[in-house]
């Protein structure tokens, strides 16, 4: 049976308390141009805190640094 590949996700969603009062965090990954792209490639990233109803309480930014 052949392997499956590592998967390289696009967005991570992560389910918990945030520090800024969401319920759940969702990390968007981005190149140099904002696009999306899969975490290996990702220079930058979007982390996106969310309350029960699904609105955004609070939103970060950061840099990865460059790529290979």
């Amino acid at each position: 049976m052949p392997v499956e590949p590592k998967a390289d996700p696009t967005t991570e969603r992560i389910d918990g308390p945030t520090p800024n009062g969401g319920v759940a965090s969702i990390a968007y990954f981005l190149d140099d141009d904002r696009q999306s792209v899969p975490r290996s490639r990702a220079t930058q990233v979007e982390i996106v805190e969310v309350d029960a109803k699904g609105d955004i309480v609070f939103r970060t930014h950061g840099t990865l640094g460059k790529k290979p």
